[in-house]
């Protein structure tokens, strides 16, 4: 599962709403809502944008997970470190 079908899912089942009601108010189907969580489909902007509205999640924040999905393990890795070495440097400060 992808880390924006991770949290797609996570805000959906906190919200109380099934599959089958987030696909009718984002129009879009069910079978590409339950593709997205499994993290076997990408969305376009405006689908996310209509997720994000239904959701209450910040767009830029699924934005950045579907961005972040699609980067190899080393950059993750990469990213990790290079956050950690900045907050660890502001924190000693």
């Amino acid at each position: 599962m992808s880390e924006l079908g991770k949290l797609i899912q996570q805000q959906r089942n906190n919200v109380g709403i099934s599959q089958e009601t987030l696909a009718k108010l984002v129009d879009y189907g069910r079978q590409h809502i339950s593709s997205i969580e499994s993290g076997n489909l990408s969305p376009s902007d405006d689908v996310l944008a209509r997720i994000a509205s239904e959701l209450e999640i910040p767009f830029e924040r699924l934005q950045a997970l579907k961005i972040l999905d699609k980067t190899s393990p080393e950059i993750h890795l990469w990213l990790f470190e290079e956050l950690k070495a900045r907050f660890d440097s502001s924190a000693s400060s």
